[in-house]
């Protein structure tokens, strides 16, 4: 059913999974995210524009006040993604891409040394979930760099459908045009690979 008013949505500001923690941050997460960024950039600059120079704190806080603001008005739902010690690993972000549908995309991404542990599953997992048993999403995508192995095989490990290539669609960190894949679950696909989770 269509979301016509997503500002009148009563919604959770963290989601606890069995090893990770994803919440909205917080003014007092500006040092953590700080430091994950400066510890992830090498790694994330393949990958993602935006991540080629160093952030002041300043740019952090502005970032994280910028989150708060479009999570008030349910533009994008930005969080930091934690170990349930409190260590932060990375983040995530759940964008609602059309609420009258309603889509959205989930976006993900861990510092090097929490990449192979099964966190960016279990999070994307917790995000799949609330968007189709809370939000009533009939659509959720997961787009990635074809070269980027591990993140594409988040999303088909949790039985997102490959549904193409978009070629020279965005600008990569190169400035240069790049293709994505795209994958995506319906609500219908959503109950098989629900049920697949369950068997795992």
């Amino acid at each position: 059913m269509p979301t016509a008013r997503p500002m009148l949505i009563d919604l959770p500001n963290q989601f606890v999974g069995e090893r990770v923690l994803a919440r909205q941050y917080i003014d007092e997460d500006v040092a953590a995210l700080h430091a994950t960024i400066e510890t992830s950039r090498e790694h994330l600059q393949r990958w993602l524009p935006g991540f080629d120079s160093e952030r002041s704190l300043d740019d952090i806080r502005e970032s994280i006040r910028r989150s708060q603001a479009q999570w008030v008005l349910r533009e994008s739902f930005s969080m930091g993604l934690f170990l349930l010690n409190g260590t932060q690993i990375g983040d995530l972000r759940l964008r609602p891409t059309n609420w009258q549908i309603p889509a959205f995309d989930i976006a993900y991404w861990l510092r090097p040394d929490a990449i192979g542990h099964g966190y960016a599953a279990e999070a994307v997992r917790l995000l799949t979930n609330f968007a189709f048993e809370r939000l009533q999403a009939r659509r959720l995508a997961i787009s990635c760099d074809p070269a980027n192995a591990r993140s594409a095989s988040v999303a088909q490990r949790l039985g997102y459908l490959l549904e193409g290539r978009l070629r020279n669609s965005v600008v990569g960190p190169d400035g240069q045009p790049c293709d994505l894949l795209i994958f995506a679950l319906t609500r219908e696909d959503y109950a098989h690979a629900r049920a697949s989770w369950r068997s795992s």
